[in-house]
């Protein structure tokens, strides 16, 4: 399932594997929680889609990790500018 760490005054964000069938259900009850996501076994063919419409609804960014190999994505709260 998912787990949770932060390091030293850093926004925690939970860690959510796309392998385990329950991931959506974990990846909405943490941004619900008001926390960041880091995906892992993430395959952008297969799990882009959600991401993209979850991030939306949160009003969160979602950044894949640009090398595809590294199977990491991202959900992280806008920055104001």
């Amino acid at each position: 399932m998912g787990s949770v760490g932060s390091v030293g005054s850093e926004k925690m964000a939970g860690v959510i594997d796309c392998e385990d069938l329950n991931w959506r259900a974990v990846l909405n009850g943490i941004l619900l929680a008001g926390m960041e996501a880091d995906l892992i076994n993430f395959d952008y063919h297969r799990h882009a889609t959600f991401c993209e419409m979850i991030a939306e609804m949160y009003g969160m960014n979602f950044e894949p990790e640009s090398d595809p190999k590294l199977n990491t994505a991202y959900l992280r709260q806008r920055t104001s500018n």
